[in-house]
């Protein structure tokens, strides 16, 4: 903390933590865990008439009184919900607020609005993470994954290292500019002539293809004489 007293710290109900907290750090707001507070309400209240009643409104309050930095407005009609954190209206993600507030309305399932195209598996949006492994990726998508991994670990390194120089840095984005002005003259001549990748794809500037090594089958050669009876 470079010698500066944090504003809150949360502890267990151990009687000396607050105070050594109040000697050490007297300006820090001290709290107790609320899972502690919480694991010891059934022995506390196992004595009470009507303790699962007192239990069940205890957590219920501890619950709405964690998910209050923000309001949440829930209509049960047209199942729209809108929170004031507005996480959803800036990244597209239902935020914490509101599936709070769905599990406690005993909502098991959200609108279709806030399942947007672009996290679904077969969205639209051209996404970068897209060649990511997944479990139910099809078996055509592996080579291409395999390919984008080996990309991606390559980057890294060279822009790791081309970071280090600024002379690097501008060499390096000089190489992805061509190689991104490569990349679309090549596409727009697939579009044209879709052979282009045949056509274009030898090997030979990289290394020669060359037959596979002759093996010898198992058991008998197909052209051994043997007997008399097999030469003639």
């Amino acid at each position: 903390m470079g010698g500066k007293p944090p504003k809150g710290i949360i502890t267990d109900q151990c009687p000396s933590m607050p105070i050594a907290i109040q000697q050490c750090m007297p300006t820090t707001i001290h709290r107790w865990c609320i899972w502690h507070i919480m694991k010891k309400v059934p022995q506390k209240l196992n004595g009470f008439k009507g303790h699962v009643d007192i239990e069940q409104e205890m957590s219920q309050t501890v619950s709405s009184r964690k998910s209050s930095l923000f309001e949440v407005m829930y209509d049960t009609t047209t199942l729209e919900i809108n929170c004031k954190c507005l996480l959803f209206e800036s990244r597209a993600i239902v935020c914490r607020h509101s599936l709070m507030v769905l599990g406690y309305e005993r909502v098991d399932m959200i609108s279709p609005i806030y399942i947007l195209e672009r996290w679904s598996k077969n969205g639209i949006v051209n996404r970068r993470h897209k060649s990511i492994k997944s479990s139910y990726d099809a078996p055509g998508l592996e080579q291409r994954t395999k390919r984008y991994n080996g990309m991606i670990s390559r980057s890294y390194i060279s822009a790791e290292e081309a970071s280090e120089f600024e002379v690097l840095t501008a060499k390096y984005h000089l190489a992805l500019d061509k190689l991104d002005a490569e990349m679309k003259e090549f596409k727009a001549k697939l579009k044209e002539n879709p052979t282009i990748i045949h056509e274009d794809g030898s090997l030979s500037e990289i290394n020669d293809l060359q037959s596979p090594p002759h093996v010898r089958s198992r058991g008998r050669p197909k052209k051994r004489l043997g007997s008399n009876t097999d030469k003639k």
